[in-house]
Parts: C-alpha cells; sequence; structure tokens
C-alpha cells in the first residue's frame, strides 16, 4: 500500500511532456488508434517506425481507446496500470524469495517499493516499469519450470519470453536463456514464443528495405555512432567526418518530430554502424575505456533517469532536491546489493551472470540509467541479503563480547 502510494504522491510532481521516447509512444500509439499503422510521424505520409518494439505502444494505445471511453484521462489510466505493474513485480519478488530465503522476502520488498528512485516512472509513457515486471515474471517463471516441468508452465514461459523481447530487443539473450530452464518442455516454450513473434516478423519483412526479423530494423547503427561518439565524453580518434554529417541530419530531423523515409533510415542506419565498427577497430582500447565509463555511469545512477522535464510545472530547487534525494537512494541500494553479491559468494554466480546478460549490451553502445531499472527487483534482493548478514554478524560479535565479559 505505501509502495502504491508513493507512486500516486509523485504523479503530479513528475513532468509527462510529450517529448523524446515519450513523444514516440505517444505518437505511435495514437496512430495505431486511428488506423495510419504502425507510425511515430505525426502527420501523412505515415512511414513505419523502425525503432520502436510494439508491445509498449500497443498497451498506450488501448489505454487511449480506454480513456476516450472512459473520460478519465489517459496519464491517470497509465500511472494505475503501471503502479499495478509494479506492485506486481513486487508481489512476484515477495513470493519468489519466501521459497528461497523467508527472511529477505519482506525487506526486498519494502526496498523496491519504497525506493524513489523507480517510483517516479509509472507516470511516465516508457518501457520500465512493463521492463521490469516481465523480466521478473519471466524468471521466476523459468525458475518454477526448472523444478517441475510442465507443459503450461512451458507455454506460459514462450508468451512471456516473446512479450519481454518484443519491450526490449536488449533483453533477448536473457529471453532465451530463461527458455534453456523449461528442460524437456523446451520445443513447447520455443515454439510459443516463435509464434507470438511471428507477426512482428511479418511485419518488418514488409518494411520497405526491411527484413524478416523480430528485432529492431533500425537504431542499432544510429545508436552504436551516438554511444561511441558522444556518451560518456569518450571521443575515439579517426572517426569519419561523412558518418558525423549523416547522425547530425538524421538526429535534426528526429528531434523535430519528423521522420524519413523507411529505405532512408535504413542506409544511414547501415553507414553508421559501418563507420562505428570501423571507429572501434581503429581504436580498440579507447573503444574499451568508453564501455568502462559507461558500466560506471549506468550502475552509479550518473544521470537522473527521469526524462523530459517541464521546469514550469516544477520550481527548479525542488525538482533538484528530488533529483539529488533519488539518485542517493539508488547509489545506497546499488552498494548495499554489491555487497550482497560479495557476501553470497560462489553461490550468487547465476545472479553474477543476471547482471551482466541484462547491462552488457547498453554499455556496449549507448546507456542511461534508467536502463536498469528492470534489475531493480534483483538488487533489492541483493541489498536485503546483505542486510540481513550484517545483522546477523553485528548480533554474533554483540554475543561474542557480552560471553567474554
Amino acid at each position: 500500500m505505501l509502495g502504491g502510494l508513493l507512486r500516486i504522491s509523485l504523479f503530479e510532481l513528475v513532468p509527462r511532456a510529450p517529448l523524446g521516447d515519450i513523444y514516440h509512444h505517444v505518437l505511435l500509439a495514437g496512430n495505431l488508434l486511428q488506423g495510419h499503422g504502425y507510425s511515430h510521424s505525426p502527420g501523412p505520409p505515415y512511414y513505419p517506425d523502425l525503432q520502436r518494439p510494439p508491445v509498449l505502444p500497443l498497451v498506450l494505445a488501448g489505454v487511449l481507446a480506454l480513456s476516450q471511453f472512459s473520460g478519465i484521462s489517459a496519464p491517470v489510466l497509465m500511472l494505475v496500470l503501471q503502479t499495478a505493474l509494479d506492485l506486481g513485480t513486487g508481489l512476484i519478488l515477495y513470493r519468489r524469495l519466501r521459497h528461497l530465503a523467508p527472511q529477505l522476502a519482506l525487506p526486498a520488498l519494502a526496498l523496491y517499493l519504497l525506493s524513489p528512485y523507480p517510483a517516479f516512472f509509472p507516470s511516465l509513457a516508457l518501457t520500465e516499469c512493463l521492463a521490469g515486471f516481465l523480466l521478473l515474471a519471466t524468471l521466476d517463471r523459468a525458475l518454477t519450470l526448472y523444478q517441475v516441468p510442465t507443459a503450461g508452465g512451458a507455454a506460459l514461459l514462450g508468451a512471456l519470453a516473446a512479450l519481454l523481447i518484443l519491450t526490449r530487443p536488449a533483453l533477448l539473450p536473457l529471453a532465451l536463456l530463461a527458455l534453456l530452464a523449461s528442460r524437456s518442455q523446451l520445443p513447447l516454450a520455443l515454439l510459443l514464443c516463435a509464434l507470438l513473434l511471428l507477426p512482428w516478423t511479418v511485419r518488418n519483412a514488409t518494411v520497405p528495405g526491411g527484413r524478416p526479423t523480430p528485432l529492431l530494423l533500425s537504431g542499432l547503427g544510429i545508436t552504436l555512432w551516438f554511444g561511441v561518439t558522444f556518451d560518456g565524453g569518450a571521443h575515439l580518434t579517426g572517426l569519419p567526418p561523412a558518418g558525423e554529417a549523416e547522425f547530425q541530419r538524421y538526429l535534426l530531423q528526429w528531434r523535430r518530430g519528423q521522420d524519413l523515409p523507411p529505405e532512408e533510415v535504413m542506409a544511414i542506419d547501415r553507414q553508421l554502424s559501418a563507420l562505428a565498427v570501423q571507429a572501434i577497430w581503429n581504436n580498440p582500447v579507447a573503444y574499451l575505456a568508453h564501455v568502462g565509463a559507461q558500466a560506471g555511469r549506468i550502475w552509479w545512477a550518473a544521470d537522473d533517469g527521469l526524462v523530459n522535464y517541464d521546469a514550469a510545472r516544477v520550481p527548479p530547487a525542488r525538482l533538484q532536491i528530488l533529483f539529488v534525494v533519488s539518485q542517493t537512494c539508488q547509489r545506497i541500494l546499488v552498494v548495499l546489493a554489491a555487497g550482497g553479491l560479495l557476501v553470497g559468494g560462489r553461490r550468487l554466480w547465476p545472479l553474477w551472470l543476471l547482471l551482466a546478460v541484462v547491462s552488457l549490451p547498453y554499455c556496449l553502445i549507448h546507456v542511461e540509467a534508467r536502463y536498469l531499472l528492470a534489475l531493480e527487483p534483483v538488487l533489492a534482493g541483493l541489498a536485503a541479503a546483505f542486510l540481513w548478514w550484517l545483522k546477523e554478524t553485528l548480533t554474533r560479535a554483540r554475543t561474542g563480547t557480552q560471553s567474554a565479559r
């Protein structure tokens, strides 16, 4: 209840200006609802979108339709839906820990639901809440299925893995690893996953210049170029000027909310991808240093994680205080989680693998701290484990001192 109240209380403080990612998600949902197809073009011609996975825009289109039917504003409905998803994530965490380590269940749930950093996001049309719910639900189902393989469980795991991929394509490796947990039911899980990915795959094959893949058609080259040249101040030497010119041209169109024909976007993306790979090949040491800086930035919450602020709605001083408090709490949680990993020893090697598989794709390209919010329940569980270990250690030390006296 307190976690839900925290998210609702932040509703009026979180700016929801339709810019950047939020703007594209809103345009996609609106165009779907109005029959213009899967496009984030603000007006005709409605070019097919090549960079946004479909699950969140489809959910947002349903929210907009319900808003028109009920008269309740879409932001309020989105807040209710994503708060419910967040609470559901917390309940999955609690239920799983009740089986694994009962003493950690309630502290981990409190750390997750009462942390102010993730509590901002239910108000925003971003993938953070949805990805976090799907990630934990997929892992929970995989662990259950590994213990007791059943046909129904395998079908559910396949569906969750497909939804996770179509929400955050960067989590594809994790989804495939989770499917392996179905063991004897692996063919069924793979079949259900493939069937759910099929419509998006067919759609991508029909886009001009497209190809039959369930992943994003474009964006990797553009994002990689952006990450290599700008993020973290890691400017690689020898970058071809032609690539910079192409990127700036694309970025200008994107910031204006305009779209380009899909063939042109694909061509730019392929060109930037080749140039970025060339720059990395020419200077691998600088790129490895860049990846290290990215990893530090993403885990240390170096950006505030929130986007599209509307300073006219929130006093700057108050906004700054909120940022500092949320970032500080997140950094404390990360430090406690790191302590949990260290005291857990070899038993926690699957969690080391999980954290690496989720974070590495972002560290290799372009990152924002909010991308790792899907791991927030895992961090909360690890932090609770460290706090419990600390409590037990201090209790034993105090008991030993009293016995000696």
